[in-house]
C-alpha cells in the first residue's frame, strides 16, 4: 500500500545503468540540474521515496547503476541475472508505467571497463577467473554481459516508450542525447541552454588505469583488503596511513606513463565474440535514438 500511495499521480522514471556508460556524467550534468530532490540515487529504500513526494509536480528519477548493471561489489561468486529479472517483475507490480532511460555499451569494451573497475574495487584475479568461459563459473557469467533478455523483458512488463541508446553516441554528440532526454522527459528544451552554457560539462575523475599499471594494482590487491577481498593480511586503513591517505586504486589509477592501451580482456573476448554480437545486432530494434 506505501508504495502505491507513493507513486499515485506521479510520473516515475528509472535510470539502471549499465555500468560504465556515462552514469556519473548524466547524474551531474543532467539530473542534478533537472530533478534536484526528486533524485534518487544508489541504495533506494521506500522510506527514501516517501520524502521525495513533497511536490506531485516534479517528476521522480531514480538512477542506480546496480537495478540493471552488473554488480562488481561483491564478495562472492554470484549469478546477478535473478536479481535483475526479479527486480523488473517486483517494479512492475508496483508501478508498471514507469519508463526507462537506458544506455547500451559494444561489448568488447564493456567487458574491458568492467574488469579495471574490477580491478580497482580490488579484484586480484586474472581475467580468465573473472569471466570463465570454459566452466561459466568466473566471478561474472558470460550471460550477465547480455543485454537482450534484460530489454526483452523490460519492454514485456512496461507499455510505455523508453529511451535507449548506444554508448558510442554519448561520447560522440553528448548534446543530442541530453536533448533527447530532455523531450523523453517531457520538459522545455530551455533547460538545454542551461545545461549547455557551462563552459564544459563536468566528468568525474573516474578514469581506468593503464595497461601496466593496472598489473601492479592488481598485485597489490592480493595483499591488502578491500570490498571485494576484505579478509587480506593489510587492512585498507593501515595502507591509506602509509600511503598517505591514497587508496591503491588513487595511486595506480594517477599513475600515467604513456603506456599502450593493451587491453586485458582481449582473448576472453574472441572466445565469447559470436555470442556477444549476436546479442549486439538483436538489440538494434530496441535502441530509441540512433547513430548517424
Amino acid at each position: 500500500m506505501l508504495a502505491k500511495e507513493i507513486f499515485n499521480e506521479r510520473k516515475i522514471f528509472i535510470h539502471p545503468g549499465w555500468n560504465k556508460t556515462g552514469t556519473t556524467f548524466l547524474q551531474n550534468n543532467v539530473f542534478m540540474p533537472i530533478f534536484d530532490k526528486g533524485l534518487i540515487g544508489p541504495g533506494i529504500a521506500l522510506k527514501d521515496l516517501k520524502e521525495k513526494t513533497i511536490d506531485r509536480d516534479i517528476p521522480l528519477l531514480i538512477s542506480d547503476e546496480s537495478l540493471l548493471g552488473v554488480t562488481i561489489k561483491r564478495n562472492k561468486y554470484i549469478d546477478n541475472r535473478i536479481s535483475r529479472l526479479n527486480f523488473l517483475h517486483n517494479w512492475a507490480r508496483i508501478c508498471p508505467e514507469t519508463q526507462f532511460i537506458i544506455c547500451i555499451r559494444k561489448h568488447e569494451d564493456f567487458l574491458e571497463s568492467l574488469y579495471r573497475q574490477f580491478l580497482h574495487v580490488g579484484g586480484d584475479v586474472q581475467p580468465e577467473e573473472f569471466i570463465d568461459t570454459i566452466n561459466n563459473d568466473g566471478f561474472i557469467k558470460v550471460e550477465e554481459l547480455l543485454y537482450e533478455p534484460i530489454l526483452k523483458k523490460l519492454l514485456e512488463l512496461f507499455p510505455n516508450p523508453h529511451l535507449i541508446w548506444d554508448f558510442d553516441l554519448l561520447k560522440s554528440n553528448s548534446p543530442r542525447v541530453i536533448k533527447e532526454l530532455i523531450l523523453f522527459l517531457g520538459l522545455d528544451l530551455s533547460i538545454l541552454d542551461d545545461i549547455m552554457s557551462k563552459k564544459e560539462l563536468t566528468r568525474k575523475d573516474n578514469r581506468s588505469v593503464e595497461y601496466f599499471s593496472g598489473l601492479c594494482l592488481r598485485y597489490v590487491n592480493k595483499i591488502v583488503a578491500s570490498q571485494v577481498n576484505p579478509n587480506k593480511p593489510i587492512p585498507l586503513s593501515l595502507f591509506k596511513f602509509l600511503a598517505l591517505g591514497r587508496s591503491p586504486r588513487q595511486i595506480f589509477q594517477n599513475l600515467r606513463l604513456n603506456q599502450a592501451q593493451e587491453k586485458f580482456t582481449t582473448q576472453i573476448y574472441e572466445k565469447i565474440e559470436n555470442d556477444l554480437s549476436y546479442d549486439w545486432n538483436i538489440c538494434q530494434k530496441y535502441l530509441t535514438i540512433n547513430l548517424e
